[in-house]
């Protein structure tokens, strides 16, 4: 919940606290109308205190409580209200792993139309929970990019440190035997070729968001492995939140997620921001001044 208060306020977003009932959907089965109206109350009840303990910390705060299968009624309510971000959280009770993204998540996920928030399933322990540090993945292609004004957005309203990461790619080459010293000599002078395009790209956007306003550095990583190298930089920079587009150079939009965002999404251990933009409107690169994230409203977090 502290996060939700933390984006709903960051992205001046209107807040629904979502909670859905599942009920027994067996052929045949008959429902009892007095358990099920005890559900209902007992949950609007739960629902309606959660929202009261934050109504001082988050302006347009609203509850509902649904009936069903937990990520069917997500993603219609979702899609009914034109959501654009979901926040739910990964783990599953009574998993043995604390990354184990249980399967309402995962199918929310997958069906749902807007972006996702992903939180670990921790005890909340903390209600003044911030932001210091956040992460960004590029790989200087257009979609990737789309994470990036959620992300400036966020940092500037916790006064979080904004880190743009990017993984260097290995280049690949056809191999029909042995590598001759020539096709290593092409792999390094690709690698070198690619590892300066990434410094020079990250040099024009540092010199485009330099009066942002928002502490701002940057990691390239040269280990060749995106996915290994994502988690490293995680890790190492401690950080509190991704902000990583769901798609980039691949740009395969028949899939939820890309095969790097696919990947981080059941190894990363802390929030992952997954950012969906329009598949209406082709992705575009962005100008110095558009930070704002350019959210519809409203969006909403199940409890």
């Amino acid at each position: 919940m502290p996060l939700g208060a933390i984006t709903a306020n960051a992205l001046g977003a209107e807040l629904t606290l979502l909670h859905v009932i599942e009920t027994d959907t067996q052929p045949g089965a008959r429902p009892n109308p007095i358990a099920s109206d005890l559900l209902r109350r007992e949950a609007a009840t739960t629902i309606s205190d959660l929202a009261r303990k934050w109504e001082n910390r988050i302006d347009n705060i609203h509850t509902t409580v649904l009936e069903g299968r937990a990520a069917d009624q997500i993603c219609i309510w979702a899609r009914d209200h034109q959501v654009d971000l979901t926040i739910i959280c990964s783990g599953q009770e009574g998993g043995s792993c604390e990354w184990a993204l249980g399967d309402t998540a995962r199918r929310v996920i997958d069906c749902v139309e807007g972006s996702v928030l992903i939180a670990p399933d921790v005890e909340e322990t903390n209600e003044k929970v911030g932001l210091k540090k956040i992460l960004t993945f590029l790989d200087g292609s257009c979609r990737a990019e789309t994470a990036l004004p959620i992300a400036m957005q966020l940092a500037k309203s916790e006064q979080a440190e904004l880190t743009l990461v990017h993984a260097v790619p290995e280049p690949q080459l056809t191999e029909i035997g042995p590598p001759r010293p020539e096709d290593e000599a092409l792999r390094r002078r690709l690698f070198d070729r690619n590892e300066a395009a990434a410094r020079a790209y990250f040099d024009h956007l540092q010199n485009s968001l330099c009066d942002s306003g928002i502490k701002l550095k940057t990691c390239i990583m040269k280990d060749g492995d995106a996915r290994h190298a994502l988690l490293r930089v995680i890790d190492d920079e401690q950080a509190d939140l991704v902000v990583f587009s769901s798609h980039g150079h691949s740009g395969h939009m028949d899939v939820a997620a890309g095969s790097v965002a696919s990947h981080m999404i059941t190894h990363t251990p802390i929030p992952l921001l997954l950012v969906r933009g329009s598949q209406q409107h082709p992705p575009r690169q962005i100008s110095a001044d558009e930070i704002n994230p350019g959210l519809r409203f409203p969006f909403h977090e199940a409890v």
